[in-house]
């Protein structure tokens, strides 16, 4: 949607999103899955500061680095000059089950669809195809009747660090992981423009009325299945 009627709708989801206290209702799901206090590193592990993963500034950084495996989460999308800096390979944890659901919103996405037992997380290849890369690890969350969007999102964030530090751990060890090429003719990418201020409403109105309570009840021995 182009024109003024696309800048009206991007307006009128921005000031949805706000009255709705979507930010504050996702830090609050987050605060209450993974608990608020602060992590204690047991080694060395500096935090610099960039403007973005592929500004000139971080391939500066990745450069005097030299990282043997670049892991990816929560970034804008990173571009090929920045992935090249990994000898080895870059990985991404993916919000989202792949192939079927990949880019933005896919913990929204199947909830939104009738499918909450395709929300989780998965593990892949960072590679300048959007959650496109081979999977090394999947995760299905396990949802109950008083889930939300919110709290659905801070459980594959949770889950979806579990599997992705059981990776890693293996990579530091020397192991080989063969991940399985994605079928991308599967499923779909979403962007951000496709969530807009009706969708949202129907969302906030399912979890008002129960409708979505009744979803995930209905369904909730589907992602045990998987």
């Amino acid at each position: 949607m182009d024109g003024y009627l696309g800048i009206l709708e991007r307006l009128t989801t921005k000031v949805t999103r706000k009255l709705l206290r979507q930010t504050q209702r996702k830090n609050q799901a987050l605060r209450q899955v993974l608990g608020s206090t602060a992590i204690d590193l047991k080694v060395d592990c500096p935090v610099i500061g960039v403007p973005s993963v592929s500004s000139p500034q971080s391939l500066a950084c990745l450069g005097r680095l030299e990282p043997d495996y670049l892991f990816v989460y929560g970034t804008s999308v990173v571009r090929k000059r920045a992935l090249s800096t990994a000898g080895r390979a870059s990985l991404n944890l993916h919000t989202g089950i792949s192939p079927f659901y990949r880019g933005s919103g896919t913990v929204f996405w199947p909830l939104y669809n009738n499918e909450p037992w395709m929300v989780g997380s998965t593990v892949h290849e960072c590679t300048s195809r959007l959650d496109g890369g081979h999977i090394y690890k999947q995760v299905h969350v396990r949802l109950v009747a008083d889930d939300d969007q919110y709290s659905a999102f801070a459980k594959c964030v949770r889950d979806g660090a579990g599997i992705y530090a059981e990776v890693a751990k293996r990579l530091a060890e020397d192991n080989d992981i063969e991940g399985s090429k994605q079928d991308l003719n599967n499923g779909r990418e979403y962007f951000f423009r496709d969530l807009t201020f009706v969708q949202e409403v129907v969302m906030e109105w399912r979890i008002r009325s129960g409708g979505l309570r009744r979803l995930i009840a209905r369904n909730s021995h589907q992602a045990d299945a998987l």
